[in-house]
């Protein structure tokens, strides 16, 4: 048979060629053409490789060749392999569920959780009590000429919408990440300690002309505060937010939200400006000295966390200390 005048290997019988049958790779390898273009060495193509398409151009600007691959013999499928069900993938559930059930499986790290737990909710009812003891007694004020520069305006739907927006990403991302979601959780605790030790030390009145920032979830049902100052707790918050998430864009959404609620509460005058400007040095501050309580206490050190590195990590939650989960010796 030949193709446009030029001639071509017939094909083989069918069935002449089997899956485990050896075969000579020259006999289908070489092609018929003349034209240096359009013709094929030994080791050009495997005839095993399925069909086989040598398509040249000539000085006409058409096909010169087209060679086949020889016929492969079907291989039977077993029957039972083909009706068992093909296992489906995981979801983000599951994923959430798998990685916490390797992470309590150490009996240190159901400590670590239950007691994180615990310091959280006792730091939150805390705080609120400390904050009615700041709201009654007097403060100072300080002047503050950048206030002064603008008139205050309400921001406080910005202001909250962003930060909800920002602990819900946290919290989809942290809840695959146990060790690093008990950091963070941690880290927030310290937060609220140094905060309240700030605001014990330096009593502080509002700025003036302030406008109070009301949640607007619960305007309803909390009293109003307006003396938590010394530092901004919703920018340290946010910062602290960027400290702990794992990946590059929800940093980078975390901080553009720092900057976007620093300036927010600014333009509110609900803080001073050195509130906003000292808050992310105080966040910081905080998981510095959470990770030295951490290494005083024995646990792994913060270095080694996946917080610290500012990646995502993928491997397996290991236990919390490196006594329950010694590392072996390098060769």
């Amino acid at each position: 048979m030949t193709v446009l005048g030029i001639g071509s290997p017939p094909a083989p019988p069918l069935g002449a060629i089997g899956v485990n049958q050896p075969m000579n790779p020259a006999a289908y390898a070489t092609s018929s053409c003349n034209s240096k273009r359009g013709r094929r060495s030994e080791n050009a193509r495997h005839p095993l490789s399925g069909w086989s398409f040598r398509w040249a151009r000539g000085r006409a600007g058409v096909s010169r060749s087209l060679l086949p691959a020889p016929y492969l013999a079907p291989v039977p499928v077993d029957p039972q392999i083909a009706r068992a069900p093909i296992p489906a993938r995981g979801g983000t559930m599951r994923r959430y569920l798998e990685a916490w059930s390797r992470w309590l499986q150490s009996p240190a790290a159901r400590w670590e959780t239950g007691l994180t737990a615990l310091a959280l909710v006792g730091a939150l009812a805390g705080f609120v009590r400390f904050l009615g003891f700041v709201e009654a007694r007097p403060g100072v004020v300080l002047p503050d000429p950048v206030l002064a520069l603008f008139a205050p305006r309400n921001l406080s739907g910005l202001t909250f919408g962003i930060i909800y927006l920002s602990l819900l990403l946290a919290l989809v991302l942290l809840a695959a990440e146990p060790r690093r979601l008990l950091f963070g959780a941690q880290a927030y605790c310290m937060l609220l300690l140094v905060r309240a030790l700030a605001m014990s030390l330096v009593p502080l009145e509002a700025p003036p002309a302030t406008i109070e920032l009301r949640d607007p979830l619960v305007a309803s049902a909390s009293a109003a505060v307006t003396k938590d100052l010394f530092f901004s707790g919703h920018t340290s918050t946010m910062f602290l937010l960027f400290l702990v998430v794992p990946g590059r864009w929800p940093k980078a959404w975390m901080l553009a939200g720092t900057l976007a609620v620093a300036t927010f509460v600014l333009l509110q005058h609900v803080h001073y400006t050195i509130d906003a400007f000292a808050a992310p040095f105080f966040a910081y501050g905080a998981v510095r000295l959470l990770e030295l309580a951490r290494a005083a206490l024995g646990l792994r050190p913060a270095a080694q966390l996946p917080a610290a590195t500012g990646t995502r990590s993928r491997g397996v939650e290991e236990s919390p200390s490196p006594r329950l989960a010694p590392r072996s010796p390098r060769a």
